[in-house]
């Protein structure tokens, strides 16, 4: 059972690395199309 609830905590500390690292990129394509297509202001 602990054996078990070990794996299961792993898992989950994977998961979250992996949806902060994925955010991490989305949050850098949303940076690098503001620098390609910037605002036509002025």
């Amino acid at each position: 059972m602990m054996n078990n609830r070990k794996s299961i905590a792993s898992l989950l500390f994977a998961l979250v690395l992996f949806l902060l690292n994925k955010g991490e990129s989305f949050a850098d394509e949303q940076s690098n199309l503001y620098t390609v297509h910037p605002p036509q202001l002025s």
